[in-house]
C-alpha cells in the first residue's frame, strides 16, 4: 500500500481488514494534540456557504476540535447519541504521534491487515502522520468541499461513506478561501467531473494531495473513520515537521500551544507566514547548528527577516502583517497545487 503515495489519483483497497473502532483505539486517553485547547463555550466558529454549479447552496460552520476531550470521551458519546432527524452528531480527533508512537500503531494496524503484506508505511514512507479520528451521527464529519496538502488513507470502521472527489486540475472551476484549516470552495463556477466513491467497511481509500473531497453519511447510521494524513519525501514543510518531531520528541510543537515551547502563532492569529514556534537564544542557536544546511537565507524573505541568532526564533522565519501573510498563503497554495499537478488529462 505505501507503493501507492506517488500516484496523483485515488486508490480504493477493498477488503483490507475486518477491524472494528474497539480495535483501533490508540491512545484512548490522550487528547487531541494539534489545536491550542479550547472550552466549548469558546471555540472559534467560522461561518461560510458553498454554492454548487447546480443545486441549493450549503451554509457551513467550521469547529476546530479544540475541546480538552479524551478519544474515549468521543468515542462514548457517539455511542450514546440518539440519532433523529435534526439530531446529528460529529467530532474529530487528530493525533500527531512521535516515533515510538508510530511503532505501537504500525504494529497495532499490522496485526489487523487482512494481507499481512500489506505495508501502510507509517515509520517509513509517511512524512510527520497525523492520526485522524471520524466519529459522525447523521452526517459526513466535512460534507463540503475541501482540499488540504497533505496527502491521506481513510479507513472504513463502521457504516459505509459516499465520497465525492475532485480532480485539483478542476481548481480553477471553483472559487475558494483558505479556511485555516483546509482549502475550501465557496463557489462552483464551471460544472465539473465528480468521481464518487462507495468506501464499505473494511475498506481503505487513498487520496492524493489536494484533491478536493468530501464525504457523506446516511442520516439514519453513526459512522467510523480513521485517517492518517502526511506528506511524503520532497515536500518542504512536512520536512521541516518531521525533522522537528525527531529532534524534539513532540510531534505537536509545530501547531498546538499546549505542549510546544513557550509560544505558538499562526498565520491567522499574528500574521507570520506559516506555523512556526520560538525558543530560547542558546536553544535556538544549537538547533539552527544542527539543521543549517535544511534551510534557506534571510535574502529573500518578504517585508522583514529575522534570523535565529539575531532574535533567538528557531529556523529561519519570515514576518509580515495579517493581510500580506493571508496573500503570500494564498500565492504559495495556487503554487503548490500547479506545480504538483501540472500536468494534462
Amino acid at each position: 500500500m505505501d507503493k501507492s503515495f506517488t500516484s496523483q489519483v485515488p486508490i480504493l483497497f477493498k477488503n483490507c481488514t475486518n477491524a472494528v473502532i474497539d480495535d483501533l483505539m490508540f491512545f484512548e486517553e490522550q487528547s487531541q494534540n494539534v489545536f491550542p485547547t479550547c472550552d466549548k463555550h469558546n471555540k472559534k466558529k467560522s461561518t461560510f456557504t458553498f454554492e454548487p454549479f447546480e443545486g441549493e447552496t450549503q451554509f457551513i460552520t467550521e469547529v476546530p476540535p479544540c475541546e480538552n476531550k479524551t478519544l474515549a470521551d468521543k468515542l462514548s458519546t457517539l455511542k450514546l447519541h440518539n440519532l433523529t432527524e435534526n439530531n446529528s452528531y460529529t467530532e474529530v480527533h487528530p493525533y500527531m504521534m512521535n516515533m515510538e508512537e508510530r511503532r505501537i500503531v504500525r504494529d497495532g494496524i499490522d496485526k489487523m491487515m487482512l494481507d499481512k503484506e500489506n505495508n501502510l508505511g507509517l515509520t517509513t514512507a509517511m512524512v510527520a502522520p497525523t492520526m485522524n479520528y471520524f466519529f459522525n451521527g447523521g452526517e459526513g464529519a466535512i460534507g463540503y468541499p475541501h482540499a488540504h496538502l497533505d496527502h491521506f488513507l481513510s479507513f472504513c470502521l463502521s457504516a459505509e461513506k459516499i465520497w465525492t472527489l475532485i480532480d485539483p486540475l478542476y481548481f480553477d472551476h471553483f472559487d475558494s478561501i483558505w479556511s485555516g484549516n483546509a482549502q475550501t470552495m465557496v463557489k462552483e463556477k464551471k460544472k465539473v467531473h465528480k468521481l464518487i466513491v462507495k468506501q464499505e467497511k473494511g475498506d481503505i481509500l487513498y487520496v492524493p494531495a489536494w484533491w478536493m473531497h468530501h464525504t457523506k453519511v446516511e442520516k439514519t447510521n453513526k459512522a467510523i473513520g480513521l485517517n492518517f494524513h502526511f506528506g511524503v519525501s520532497r515536500q518542504i514543510m512536512f520536512a521541516i515537521l518531521e525533522l522537528g518531531i525527531r529532534v524534539f520528541d513532540n510531534p505537536s510543537l509545530f501547531f498546538s500551544n499546549s505542549n510546544g515551547p513557550k509560544e505558538t502563532k499562526s498565520i491567522q492569529d499574528k500574521g507570520w507566514g506559516f506555523s512556526l514556534f520560538s525558543t530560547g537564544q542558546k536553544e535556538a542557536t544549537r538547533i539552527q547548528d544542527e539543521i543549517t544546511s535544511l534551510f534557506f537565507s534571510n535574502s529573500n524573505g518578504p517585508k522583514e527577516t529575522k534570523r535565529i541568532h539575531d532574535k533567538g526564533w528557531a529556523f529561519s522565519i519570515f514576518s509580515t502583517d495579517q493581510k500580506e501573510a493571508t496573500r503570500i498563503q494564498d500565492e504559495i497554495t495556487r503554487s503548490t497545487i500547479s506545480h504538483t499537478f501540472s500536468r494534462t488529462i
